[in-house]
């Protein structure tokens, strides 16, 4: 048997520190210290002078692979494998195509229409179907819009057919919803955690005061919505407190090159109410939506903006990943099982198709054929940077 010749993996990204080496395995999700030394070798490929025991760290954490794998067709076997072996169902459903808010970026196509009975029915008929021709363990539901919390009425007839269902099949019922906050009052926060089993709330907010309302304004009035929304926070969390209530609250800031400065005084102002401790927080960029290209605002440096924002956020006692785990998964177009469901009783495949023009849905949906067939290898770093290298476990070699 001829001897394993090995080279340096496809899936790290490396980054210069001090007078050392960091490489991260985007495989793995690992991060190693090695010396300038020992990088060189690996680099011109001179393994045989690597020490036994370097060489065995970096073959055993994938930053060395036999030069006769296939690592894409690994990766891709590996992501299929636990897709078709996830035992939850995880479905999206729309029960309302109506907004309060008239965001700038955002590429829906509002009307003032909730499901009816008879698409009702339709949904948890097909999802019947698929927990009894598979062989899952738990159903999970995420409530999306438009804004779910305008169609209540009917979450709650879904809801309460979908648990009848999942207690026959003797599987677990959960669900999450992401929402703007307007109607999060104390009551409907009692009846997403007590009626309709919701574990999860993921709230927008888009900086401080005037930047959020510059951005996330309602349709039909000049009014703010920040502090409605801020004040419905304040109270949701005071009522977990008070109740025991089992469910994670996180904030997601959109951000563009025009409110990119907000977001730590945001961060800053949710410590100040007692907020920031109760929840999560992370940003996301904004990016093209249906006919919304957003061109004029997004063209701006996000990865070294978000590194000030991680810095602040551990400055206010707050945890952050700063590194990405391996990700199997990243939609729902890679899930074979899980659907969206509007409210219009249409299907989909993507959060991101529903209530926006015909012309780009036509092109949204062919490619959401070739995505299904298509895994997501692993997240590269945009950038890296390591002047919070006290908050990483590292392995030196």
């Amino acid at each position: 048997m001829s001897e394993t010749v090995w080279t340096l993996s496809k899936y790290i990204v490396s980054t210069e520190y001090d007078d050392a080496i960091i490489i991260f395995s985007t495989k793995f999700g690992k991060i190693l210290k090695i010396s300038t030394a020992v990088w060189q070798c690996i680099c011109v490929g001179n393994l045989d002078n690597l020490p036994t025991e370097i060489k065995e760290s970096l073959i055993a954490n994938q930053i060395l692979v036999s030069n006769q794998k296939d690592e894409f067709t690994e990766i891709l076997n590996q992501n299929e494998s636990v897709n078709t072996n996830n035992t939850t169902l995880y479905e999206v459903i729309q029960p309302s195509a109506y907004c309060q808010m008239g965001c700038f970026y955002c590429g829906q196509n509002h009307q003032n229409i909730n499901l009816n009975k008879k698409n009702i029915l339709n949904i948890v008929d097909a999802i019947e179907r698929k927990i009894k021709i598979n062989s899952f363990t738990e159903l999970r539901i995420g409530w999306f819009g438009a804004e779910p919390l305008i169609g209540m009425s009917s979450m709650f007839e879904i809801t309460n057919r979908l648990k009848e269902i999942c207690d026959k099949a003797n599987i677990i019922y959960s669900a999450k919803i992401i929402t703007n906050g307007l109607k999060l009052t104390e009551s409907v926060f009692r009846d997403l955690y007590n009626k309709l089993f919701v574990d999860f709330i993921e709230i927008t907010i888009d900086g401080v005061e005037n930047a959020h309302n510059g951005r996330r304004n309602l349709k039909n009035s000049d009014k703010g919505t920040f502090k409605t929304i801020i004040r419905n926070l304040e109270n949701i969390i005071k009522l977990k407190a008070q109740e025991n209530y089992n469910v994670e609250i996180s904030i997601r800031c959109n951000v563009d090159k025009e409110n990119q400065t907000t977001v730590i005084p945001l961060i800053d102002f949710l410590k100040e109410k007692n907020i920031l401790n109760s929840v999560n927080f992370y940003s996301a960029k904004i990016h093209e939506w249906g006919d919304k290209s957003n061109d004029e605002v997004i063209d701006f440096d996000y990865p070294s903006q978000e590194i000030f924002w991680f810095e602040n956020l551990i400055k206010n006692g707050k945890g952050v990943s700063l590194l990405p785990k391996r990700v199997y998964n990243v939609c729902l177009a890679t899930n074979k099982n899980s659907s969206v469901y509007d409210a219009f009783g249409n299907v989909f495949k993507c959060t991101e198709v529903p209530y926006i023009t015909n012309d780009i849905k036509m092109m949204m949906e062919g490619f959401q054929l070739i995505i299904m067939k298509i895994f997501y290898v692993s997240i590269f770093l945009q950038k890296i940077t390591f002047r919070m290298m006290g908050g990483l476990n590292l392995i030196f070699v």
